[in-house]
């Protein structure tokens, strides 16, 4: 691909997303003047058909945004052979910062004591926040040794 077939992509994902963000905008404004106007009073129902609905339509968009590129260029005979398993490993742990990685104790901790603002801790729901946390951090440690891993067999 070159620089100016870049510059292309570029520009039609902003001139999409400008559109597609007012498009929303009118969509919201349609469906909440459309329920009210046919249902007279908000129910539950409606509301949550019609925000479906939106949510739908917007994710729709989205991903024909962001997969325009792909479309158009896969017919196109690639001018590099693919990335081995272990080259293509490397780049996706370096694009993994080890920052990132250090986040993930902090939002543990904040699910954490999600879990725990309640007297009953082993009670509903609450233990849900607690299994994540913990189902979060050892993601987070293995994603740790991985790229550990990876930086240290070069």
């Amino acid at each position: 691909m070159s620089a100016a077939e870049r510059d292309a992509f570029v520009t039609a994902f902003a001139r999409g997303t400008r559109r597609l963000t007012w498009l929303t905008l009118g969509g919201v404004t349609v469906a909440v003047v459309g329920v009210i106007a046919l249902f007279g009073e908000v129910g539950d129902t409606a509301t949550i058909v019609v925000t479906t609905g939106l949510i739908a339509s917007v994710l729709d968009g989205w991903l024909r945004l962001w997969r325009a590129p792909l479309r158009e260029l896969e017919r196109r005979q690639p001018s590099l052979p693919a990335l081995g398993r272990t080259a293509a490993r490397r780049l996706t742990m370096s694009r993994v910062t080890w920052g990132n990685l250090a986040l993930i104790p902090l939002f543990a901790g904040m699910m954490v004591l999600r879990g725990l603002d309640e007297q009953d801790v082993l009670g509903g729901w609450r233990v849900g926040w607690i299994v994540a946390a913990g189902a979060l951090l050892i993601g987070g440690a293995v994603q740790a040794w991985r790229k550990w891993h990876t930086e240290r067999s070069r």
